[in-house]
């Protein structure tokens, strides 16, 4: 509803107190707080006495029922079980972004991560867009995963295992077929989920005579409407370059990959020769973020159960000795 040229005050009346829902509305349900619905309580009741506009009262009491049947649903894993600790609730339908230096482990992490939750999920499918692999580099990534040995020297597979008949593998993207393709993965996979996963971000083909920049954002803009259309999880991955004049890390060709983020995860390789790596929550729209969990890359390409990675220090607090726990 909005301003016409002669508006009645009981109309504008209706009207600015639905503005003062709109927020929670336009931000779907990250903004839902504790008191959220005691706020609408007495909005409803101040609604009682002075509204009478019935078309924005059946919007409201319809868009509020809504927010009130919805709970967050995590998916369950063992490996990367603490990125759905307590206040995280990390892996859930979303679109994921994994970021990290050149060969940090980016690849490895997403189809490592995928294989977990679909061990407990028989109903989802991946669709792996390997962009930066070939298929066959992917899909011998995922069978030493699978079979926990590196299968790249390995040219027999002793027993099938039923993961394998609910993997797609995807060696070219078209932004306006993934939704498609996804619909069509459930089909054959006689699945009602599936996880969408690109590898990765930057290199997606640009259009001759466009801005790569002003493209990503389009396209990430895009991406982000078919994940909640299609209510899935959708990871993508993302290069990171290291600020040359500090510690910190960035996303290359655009920043708008975290703007679009539902959660950013960086892993850090802290030293080039060993096979550590630091998780580390950049961005988590429903939850908190900052903390950091250490994990190790092992050679058939499997990560190790996450840890949290605290950092205790002894400090002085009003006067007295203590040992405090911080996150990095």
């Amino acid at each position: 509803m909005k301003y016409a040229i002669r508006t009645t005050p009981e109309q504008d009346r209706s009207l600015d107190l639905y503005l003062r829902l709109e927020q929670y509305f336009k931000q779907g349900f990250t903004s839902v707080k504790d008191d959220f619905f005691s706020t609408v309580e007495m909005i409803v009741n101040e609604l009682k006495t002075t509204w009478s506009d019935e078309l924005v009262l059946t919007r409201l009491s319809d868009d509020i029922k809504q927010m009130q049947s919805y709970t967050i649903t995590t998916y369950k894993s063992d490996i990367f079980a603490e990125l759905n600790a307590k206040d995280y609730s990390i892996i859930r339908d979303g679109l994921i972004v994994v970021g990290g230096e050149a060969n940090s482990g980016k690849s490895s992490f997403v189809s490592c991560l995928s294989l977990d939750i679909m061990k407990h999920n028989k109903n989802i499918a991946l669709l792996f867009y390997t962009l930066d692999d070939s298929a066959i580099i992917t899909g011998k990534r995922i069978l030493s995963q699978i079979y926990d040995k590196n299968m790249f020297y390995e040219s027999d597979i002793d027993a099938h295992n039923e993961l394998l008949d609910r993997i797609v593998l995807r060696e070219s993207i078209d932004i306006n077929r993934i939704e498609l393709e996804a619909q069509k993965v459930k089909e054959l996979t006689h699945c009602d989920k599936v996880i969408i996963a690109v590898d990765y971000l930057q290199i997606l083909p640009t259009p001759q005579n466009v801005i790569k920049r002003e493209y990503l954002n389009d396209v990430l803009k895009t991406l982000k409407d078919i994940q909640k259309r299609l209510t899935c999880i959708m990871i993508l991955v993302s290069q990171l370059n290291r600020d040359s004049k500090s510690t910190t890390y960035r996303y290359r060709e655009t920043s708008e990959v975290e703007n679009q983020a539902d959660v950013c995860l960086d892993i850090i390789a802290e030293k080039s020769d060993s096979n550590e790596r630091k998780i580390k929550v950049t961005k988590n729209k429903l939850g908190r973020k900052g903390r950091v969990w250490t994990t190790k890359i092992c050679e058939s390409f499997n990560f190790t159960k996450l840890t949290q990675d605290n950092e205790v220090k002894t400090e002085k607090k009003n006067g007295k000795a203590g040992t405090f726990e911080y996150w990095e």
